[in-house]
Protein backbone atom coordinates (compact mmCIF):
# COMPACT_ATOMS: atom_id res chain seq x y z
CA UNK A 1 0.00 0.00 0.00
CA UNK A 2 1.45 3.38 -1.00
CA UNK A 3 0.35 6.52 0.86
CA UNK A 4 0.99 9.87 -0.82
CA UNK A 5 1.79 13.26 0.65
CA UNK A 6 0.37 16.47 -0.79
CA UNK A 7 0.61 20.24 -0.39
CA UNK A 8 -1.69 22.07 2.02
CA UNK A 9 -2.40 25.80 1.76
CA UNK A 10 -4.71 28.47 3.15
CA UNK A 11 -7.09 30.42 0.93
CA UNK A 12 -6.83 34.17 1.61
CA UNK A 13 -9.46 36.83 1.22
CA UNK A 14 -12.66 34.82 1.39
CA UNK A 15 -15.72 36.35 3.06
CA UNK A 16 -15.67 34.36 6.29
CA UNK A 17 -15.47 35.42 9.93
CA UNK A 18 -12.14 36.80 11.17
CA UNK A 19 -11.56 33.62 13.21
CA UNK A 20 -12.03 31.18 10.30
CA UNK A 21 -9.45 29.50 8.08
CA UNK A 22 -10.17 27.82 4.74
CA UNK A 23 -7.71 25.03 3.98
CA UNK A 24 -7.24 23.53 0.53
CA UNK A 25 -5.04 20.84 -0.98
CA UNK A 26 -4.41 18.98 -4.20
CA UNK A 27 -5.65 15.43 -4.16
CA UNK A 28 -2.95 12.84 -4.89
CA UNK A 29 -3.16 10.64 -7.97
CA UNK A 30 -5.75 7.87 -7.58
CA UNK A 31 -4.46 4.70 -6.01
CA UNK A 32 -5.36 1.13 -6.87
CA UNK A 33 -5.45 0.55 -3.10
CA UNK A 34 -8.63 2.57 -2.63
CA UNK A 35 -10.10 6.03 -2.15
CA UNK A 36 -8.25 8.58 -0.08
CA UNK A 37 -9.61 10.44 2.91
CA UNK A 38 -7.70 13.12 4.82
CA UNK A 39 -7.18 13.54 8.54
CA UNK A 40 -6.90 17.23 9.41
CA UNK A 41 -4.63 18.13 12.34
CA UNK A 42 -4.69 21.55 14.01
CA UNK A 43 -2.77 23.20 16.83
CA UNK A 44 -1.17 26.39 18.02
CA UNK A 45 2.23 27.23 16.50
CA UNK A 46 4.96 25.23 18.23
CA UNK A 47 2.54 22.90 20.03
CA UNK A 48 1.30 19.40 19.29
CA UNK A 49 -1.53 19.12 16.81
CA UNK A 50 -4.69 17.09 17.36
CA UNK A 51 -6.92 15.54 14.72
CA UNK A 52 -9.93 17.83 14.40
CA UNK A 53 -11.73 16.27 11.43
CA UNK A 54 -11.59 13.76 8.61
CA UNK A 55 -12.33 14.98 5.09
CA UNK A 56 -14.05 12.41 2.88
CA UNK A 57 -12.60 11.19 -0.44
CA UNK A 58 -12.93 13.73 -3.22
CA UNK A 59 -12.82 16.66 -0.78
CA UNK A 60 -9.98 19.14 -1.25
CA UNK A 61 -11.21 22.01 0.93
CA UNK A 62 -12.30 22.30 4.54
CA UNK A 63 -13.13 25.12 6.95
CA UNK A 64 -11.73 25.50 10.45
CA UNK A 65 -13.68 28.02 12.50
CA UNK A 66 -14.14 29.22 16.07
CA UNK A 67 -10.42 29.98 16.36
CA UNK A 68 -9.16 32.35 19.06
CA UNK A 69 -8.07 35.78 17.91
CA UNK A 70 -4.52 36.79 18.82
CA UNK A 71 -3.17 33.27 18.21
CA UNK A 72 -1.23 31.57 15.41
CA UNK A 73 -2.70 28.25 14.32
CA UNK A 74 -1.07 25.60 12.15
CA UNK A 75 -2.51 22.67 10.21
CA UNK A 76 -1.20 19.51 8.63
CA UNK A 77 -2.95 16.71 6.78
CA UNK A 78 -2.35 13.00 6.63
CA UNK A 79 -3.71 10.80 3.88
CA UNK A 80 -5.52 7.60 4.80
CA UNK A 81 -6.91 4.94 2.49
CA UNK A 82 -10.55 4.17 3.21
CA UNK A 83 -10.67 0.80 4.92
CA UNK A 84 -7.17 1.30 6.38
CA UNK A 85 -7.90 4.31 8.64
CA UNK A 86 -5.31 3.22 11.21
CA UNK A 87 -2.54 3.67 8.61
CA UNK A 88 -1.70 7.33 7.91
CA UNK A 89 0.85 8.95 5.65
CA UNK A 90 3.57 11.16 7.04
CA UNK A 91 2.55 14.77 7.71
CA UNK A 92 1.94 17.13 4.82
CA UNK A 93 3.66 20.48 4.84
CA UNK A 94 2.56 22.81 7.64
CA UNK A 95 0.30 25.76 6.82
CA UNK A 96 0.00 28.48 9.48
CA UNK A 97 -2.08 31.60 9.95
CA UNK A 98 -2.06 34.31 12.61
CA UNK A 99 -5.44 35.65 13.64
CA UNK A 100 -4.87 39.24 14.81
CA UNK A 101 -6.46 40.26 18.06
CA UNK A 102 -9.47 42.50 17.68
CA UNK A 103 -8.71 46.18 18.18
CA UNK A 104 -10.10 47.53 21.44
CA UNK A 105 -13.09 49.84 21.07
CA UNK A 106 -12.41 53.56 20.88
CA UNK A 107 -13.79 55.53 23.79
CA UNK A 108 -14.92 59.07 23.13
CA UNK A 109 -15.85 61.57 25.83
CA UNK A 110 -18.04 64.55 24.91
Amino acid sequence: MKILVFVLSLLPGLAFAANTAVLTWTEPVASPDGAYAYNVYQGLKGQAKARVQTAVPGTTTTISDGLLLGREYCWQLRTVIVGYESVESVDSNEACKTFPAAAPPTLTVK
